[in-house]
Protein backbone atom coordinates (compact mmCIF):
# COMPACT_ATOMS: atom_id res chain seq x y z
CA UNK A 1 0.00 0.00 0.00
CA UNK A 2 1.06 3.50 -0.78
CA UNK A 3 2.21 5.54 1.91
CA UNK A 4 -0.84 8.50 1.84
CA UNK A 5 -4.18 7.28 0.86
CA UNK A 6 -5.74 9.85 -1.17
CA UNK A 7 -8.70 11.67 -1.08
CA UNK A 8 -10.16 9.33 -3.54
CA UNK A 9 -8.78 6.05 -1.91
CA UNK A 10 -10.30 7.44 1.27
CA UNK A 11 -14.13 8.12 -0.78
CA UNK A 12 -13.70 4.83 -1.81
CA UNK A 13 -14.27 3.59 1.88
CA UNK A 14 -18.24 4.54 2.24
CA UNK A 15 -18.53 2.13 -0.36
CA UNK A 16 -18.08 -1.02 1.12
CA UNK A 17 -18.98 0.14 4.84
CA UNK A 18 -20.39 -3.40 6.67
CA UNK A 19 -21.92 -4.26 9.91
CA UNK A 20 -23.79 -1.30 11.05
CA UNK A 21 -21.28 0.70 9.93
CA UNK A 22 -22.27 3.30 7.31
CA UNK A 23 -19.82 5.80 6.71
CA UNK A 24 -15.85 6.97 7.87
CA UNK A 25 -16.72 10.16 6.91
CA UNK A 26 -14.74 12.51 9.48
CA UNK A 27 -11.99 9.89 10.05
CA UNK A 28 -8.55 11.02 9.48
CA UNK A 29 -6.66 9.33 6.60
CA UNK A 30 -3.76 8.86 9.23
CA UNK A 31 -6.11 6.90 11.11
CA UNK A 32 -7.48 4.89 8.72
CA UNK A 33 -3.83 3.81 7.27
CA UNK A 34 -3.15 2.97 11.20
CA UNK A 35 -5.73 1.28 11.65
CA UNK A 36 -4.71 -0.90 8.22
CA UNK A 37 -1.69 -1.15 9.84
CA UNK A 38 -2.40 -2.19 12.84
CA UNK A 39 -5.10 -4.25 12.92
CA UNK A 40 -5.15 -6.27 9.71
CA UNK A 41 -2.61 -9.37 8.94
CA UNK A 42 -0.47 -8.69 6.08
CA UNK A 43 -2.61 -10.78 3.84
CA UNK A 44 -5.79 -8.81 4.38
CA UNK A 45 -3.57 -5.63 3.79
CA UNK A 46 -2.33 -6.18 0.64
CA UNK A 47 -5.55 -7.59 -1.46
CA UNK A 48 -8.03 -4.81 0.34
CA UNK A 49 -5.21 -1.92 -0.73
CA UNK A 50 -5.55 -4.16 -4.72
CA UNK A 51 -8.94 -4.57 -4.39
CA UNK A 52 -9.60 -1.08 -3.31
CA UNK A 53 -7.00 0.90 -4.21
CA UNK A 54 -5.59 -0.66 -7.31
CA UNK A 55 -9.06 -1.55 -8.60
CA UNK A 56 -8.13 -4.95 -9.36
CA UNK A 57 -10.68 -7.19 -9.05
CA UNK A 58 -11.04 -10.93 -6.97
CA UNK A 59 -10.25 -13.60 -9.96
CA UNK A 60 -7.14 -11.06 -11.03
CA UNK A 61 -5.60 -11.42 -6.82
CA UNK A 62 -6.43 -14.92 -6.71
CA UNK A 63 -4.35 -15.25 -10.41
CA UNK A 64 -1.55 -13.53 -9.00
CA UNK A 65 -0.97 -14.72 -5.59
CA UNK A 66 -1.70 -18.41 -6.26
CA UNK A 67 -4.89 -19.11 -4.60
CA UNK A 68 -8.35 -19.88 -4.94
CA UNK A 69 -10.93 -16.65 -5.07
CA UNK A 70 -13.07 -18.02 -2.24
CA UNK A 71 -9.59 -17.52 -0.32
CA UNK A 72 -9.28 -13.57 -1.77
CA UNK A 73 -13.41 -13.14 -0.94
CA UNK A 74 -13.21 -14.71 2.37
CA UNK A 75 -9.52 -12.55 3.06
CA UNK A 76 -11.30 -9.36 2.23
CA UNK A 77 -14.63 -9.68 4.17
CA UNK A 78 -12.43 -10.78 7.20
CA UNK A 79 -10.17 -7.45 6.87
CA UNK A 80 -13.24 -5.29 6.25
CA UNK A 81 -14.87 -6.57 9.13
CA UNK A 82 -11.60 -5.53 11.89
CA UNK A 83 -10.77 -2.65 10.10
CA UNK A 84 -14.47 -1.36 10.80
CA UNK A 85 -14.40 -2.80 14.27
CA UNK A 86 -10.95 -1.08 14.68
CA UNK A 87 -12.80 2.28 13.48
CA UNK A 88 -16.19 2.09 14.85
CA UNK A 89 -15.08 4.34 17.72
CA UNK A 90 -13.36 6.91 15.37
CA UNK A 91 -16.87 7.72 13.23
CA UNK A 92 -17.70 11.34 14.24
CA UNK A 93 -21.17 11.24 14.24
Amino acid sequence: MADKLTAADYEQFSEWQAGGLKTFDGVSRSVIRRAMRECLTPRQRLFISEYYFEGKNIPTIAFDHGVAKSTVSRTIKRGKRRLAAALRFAVRG
